[in-house]
């Protein structure tokens, strides 16, 4: 899936640095079920990305925590693809992707999540 105009912690890395995939499923902030849940839509703000996830909730994670991101162009920010059936979020021109687990792990610090009402 593609934007056409409208963000994450960065996907797991080896000891030398080198990204993998993520194996396995990412659980709910929430964690009530044990089902998995992955981001649907992405929106970004001069200083922070919106992650809708498929429960419902929206994680708030602020730029400054990419630094890619935080220095991209208005016009780079947009250009983004879920990944992998949405357990992540790239960023081709920036050579940047996020992953939903890592927002969900990173709940609580930085990144807020909102609840669906």
């Amino acid at each position: 899936m593609t934007n056409d105009g409208k963000l994450l912690a960065p996907f797991e890395t080896d000891e030398a640095g080198s990204s993998s995939t993520l194996k396995g499923e990412c659980m709910s902030a929430s964690a009530a079920s044990e089902s998995p849940v992955f981001a649907v839509d992405v929106a970004l703000a001069p200083d922070a990305s919106r992650v809708t996830l498929s429960d419902g909730e929206t994680l708030r994670v602020p730029l400054r925590l990419f630094l890619r991101l935080r220095d991209a162009t208005p016009a780079q920010r947009l250009r983004w693809r879920l990944i992998a059936g949405g357990i992540g979020i790239h960023w081709e021109d920036l050579d940047e992707d996020l992953s939903v687990d890592g927002l969900l792990r990173s709940a609580g610090a930085e990144v807020t999540v909102e609840r669906a009402a």
